[in-house]
């Protein structure tokens, strides 16, 4: 964790000029400010707009809260915004469930979109999260949101060094956690036109669940250069090898360990099937043994141009290279009530490189004394090529190809200890894929006597892809041209305090399939019917945006239903027909496609900031109804509601300083995580959960605690994580109680 300079009492509060005199397109280093408060971000306008005039909800986590709550990876970043969840710990790149939505495509670096790879905290300085779809300024993403890293960049006012050492361990397993980071910023030069910064961070430790392993080596080195008072240039590197585990068997969808089986009441929804509970796993059993790892290397460059053209013209130009190649192995079950447990080997190759370039001109002009304007024209060209190649095989010996639980729950450790090999590989597909997409956006605001803001955008997207599929010997083309837009409104009450509402709407490439699936006999003129809907995903949102105390608390209410619409569902009949060989009455089952929506809608209050000098908190609570076409009822119009989509939660992570005005002495911390009721995935279930979702009634909740002691350079810290060692099951188990003790020194 870094250290940074303690607020102290009696400091000045920020001014409502402090919040609006900003730089409409600006790149900013990270400062030393222990609180969670920002009042500006980039990501939902691309301009450099104060929070309280942005007229969508928008979260941000710093770095400050990231080395309070022990957070180092990319699912600890969104741990506390709301209505954010982790989808998967370890596989894959990271997913989110935001507003009952699972995020794909929605990722950005310094505000380039671009595809999703490892992170580590070390080389950030915080996370933008924009809740719905942002494509009129971002281009398409998820439906969920855009979440927007923001880079380590130097300081062109201070020399320094932060040097940390943590310590830990986590309840279930006897391992332990070793990590390191070093943050060096020079000034280059007597004028303070020049700086360069490194970020360096080595990590070495074990998960919560057995032969799990995080190695992670990654450097971060900057340089800034202001050319003038009108030109900057800063140039970051993002250079990460991480070897961490590949996902968590029997502890995802296919939940193994008793205590969290019947924490899920899973005895009473397999029934007679459920022969796992009884065999008392221990909750750190990991079924897939050693070597389920996923090594990856990220090499990335980001090139950042910014440029004052005239008095109110400003250019900002941007450019993101970056290459990735992963290795993933994973030793795979899929059974969720037999003790016996069918094991295989997959295990896939892959590589990108993507080539981004970013550019935006923004415009502002008063034209009359009561009317501002300000026109924002970008675009963005994007290039990529990708490979990947998957496999699959079995292990040879018996005993690993044919899992006996009962026999594991007894030594979950030494059931490995004899080599594990494996059949020769069948390659199941290796592809090559070419892409390009190119974009061009516009957004104009009008600003009316300083009480209304009316804003409206537009971008059209031109995508172009190619892949060549080796095992299947074709050739897939796609090509579209989808256009978005967003308006939204914006009423100052008072300086402090505004309403606003948004409208977005995102297309995504049509839905276009065969109507009729199994069943429908050669020649029946259905097989020629297709179905056409048109996809898109739709945001309407209003709420209310406050600053208190004195401006150092930002505060949000708002209310949101988002919907994706043109989803396709597959529903099954029983067609009664006169066997033609026969002659005979027969009965076929027929598959039908049909289009159907999933919305999800709700309420949020979030707050976070200093609501004294001493007093620093994040907050928030989500209320939210969710459903989708339910395809196990067979029914036309039968619904259900998103899987992880908790009927409300709430979070909370809060500190306050004993420290005096030099910043000596102690900190404290608290924290808290709660989550209604939902719909969990129930694989392999029987009766009335077969095939469908389990909608788990109970609520679920965490506790952290934490302090810390700063002395001359020196700082330690101790944080204590699920302090109560409780199960927070949303798509996999969690850690259990974990201890993080952190030693800084600052020069």
């Amino acid at each position: 964790m870094f250290a940074q300079t303690t607020p102290t009492p009696g400091r000045p509060d920020p001014t409502a000029d402090d919040m609006v005199k900003l730089k409409p397109i600006e790149v900013t280093a990270s400062g030393d400010s222990e609180g969670y408060r920002v009042s500006s971000a980039s990501t939902a306008t691309r301009t450099n707009a104060a929070l309280i005039n942005i007229p969508q909800s928008v979260s941000i986590v710093t770095e400050a809260l990231w080395r309070d709550t022990a957070a180092t990876t990319f699912q600890d970043s969104f741990r506390f915004i709301p209505g954010a969840f982790v989808r998967d710990r370890n596989a894959g790149f990271g997913g989110v469930n935001l507003r009952g939505f699972e995020n794909s495509g929605g990722f950005a670096t310094d505000g380039v979109r671009i595809a999703p790879y490892k992170r580590d905290l070390a080389g950030y300085d915080r996370l933008e999260v924009v809740k719905g779809p942002p494509s009129a300024v971002q281009g398409r993403g998820g439906v969920a949101g855009l979440l927007n890293y923001i880079l380590k960049k130097p300081d062109l006012k201070r020399t320094f060094t932060n040097a940390s050492t943590t310590l830990g361990f986590e309840d279930s397993v006897n391992g332990q956690f070793l990590r390191g980071t070093v943050d060096y910023n020079t000034v280059l030069n007597r004028e303070g036109t020049q700086a360069a910064r490194v970020v360096i961070v080595g990590q070495n430790s074990d998960d919560y669940i057995d032969f799990m392993k995080h190695k992670i080596a990654g450097i971060y080195p900057s340089f800034r250069w202001k050319l003038s008072d009108r030109t900057e240039v800063i140039a970051v590197g993002e250079f990460l090898q991480a070897n961490t585990p590949s996902r968590e068997e029997g502890h995802g969808f296919n939940v193994y360990p008793a205590e969290v089986r019947r924490h899920l009441n899973f005895p009473a929804i397999y029934g007679a099937a459920d022969q796992i509970t009884s065999l008392e796993i221990p909750y750190s059993t990991n079924p897939g043994g050693p070597d389920n790892t996923w090594k990856e290397g990220t090499n990335a460059l980001n090139l950042t141009l910014d440029h004052k053209v005239a008095e109110n013209m400003f250019f900002k130009q941007a450019l993101h290279f970056h290459r990735s190649d992963i290795d993933w192995h994973a030793w795979t079950i899929q059974d969720n009530v037999s003790r016996f447990q069918n094991v295989v080997l997959d295990r896939t190759w892959s590589e990108i490189k993507v080539l981004n370039l970013q550019g935006d001109f923004n415009v502002q002009f008063t034209p009359l004394t009561w009317l501002k304007t300000s026109t924002l024209l970008g675009y963005q060209y994007e290039m990529s090529w990708g490979s990947n190649s998957n496999n699959t095989a079995r292990p040879i010996e018996a005993k690993y190809a044919r899992i006996d639980l009962a026999e594991l729950a007894r030594d979950p450790i030494g059931f490995f200890n004899s080599p594990r090999t494996s059949t020769v590989p069948t390659l199941l597909n290796e592809n090559e894929t070419k892409a390009r997409n190119f974009g061009m956006y516009v957004q104009q605001d009008f600003e009316f006597a300083d009480r209304f803001i009316l804003s409206g955008g537009l971008r059209s997207d031109k995508d172009r892809s190619a892949t060549s599929r080796h095992v299947q010997g074709n050739r897939l083309n796609t090509a579209s041209v989808l256009n978005s837009w967003r308006v939204s409104g914006i009423v100052k009450l008072t300086k402090n305090l505004s309403l606003y509402a948004v409208k977005s709407l995102q297309n995504d490439p049509e839905l276009f399939q065969a109507q009729y699936g199994a069943g429908v006999p050669v020649g029946d003129p259905r097989r020629d019917i297709f179905l056409r809907a048109t996809r898109q995903n739709d945001l309407q949102e209003a709420g209310i945006k406050g600053e208190a105390f004195g401006g150092r608390v930002t505060m949000t209410a708002a209310y949101w239903k988002l919907a994706r619409k043109g989803n396709s569902v597959t529903l099954t009949s029983n067609e009664s027909f006169t066997d033609p060989v026969t002659g005979l009455p027969a009965v076929r089952a027929i598959t039908q496609i049909y289009v159907s929506d999933a919305e999800s809608k709700g309420f949020e209050l979030e707050a976070f900031g200093d609501i004294t000098s001493r007093l620093t908190v994040m907050t928030s609570y989500v209320s939210m109804d969710s459903s989708e076409a339910d395809p196990s009822a067979n029914k036309i119009g039968a619904r259900r509601p998103l899987r992880f989509a908790p009927d409300w939660s709430y979070k909370f992570f809060g500190k306050y300083s004993f420290r005096d005005p030099k910043g000596q002495g102690w900190i404290v911390k608290a924290g808290t995580s709660w989550v209604g009721p939902m719909a969990i995935q129930v694989p392999n279930g029987t009766g009335a959960f077969a095939g469908s979702r389990y909608n788990y009634p109970d609520s679920q909740h965490t506790f952290d605690v934490g302090a810390a002691y700063r002395f001359g350079r020196w700082e330690t810290d101790l944080q204590v994580n699920n302090v109560g060692a409780d199960f927070f099951y949303i798509t996999r188990t969690n850690p259990l109680r974990s201890y993080r003790l952190t030693l800084t020194a600052r020069f």
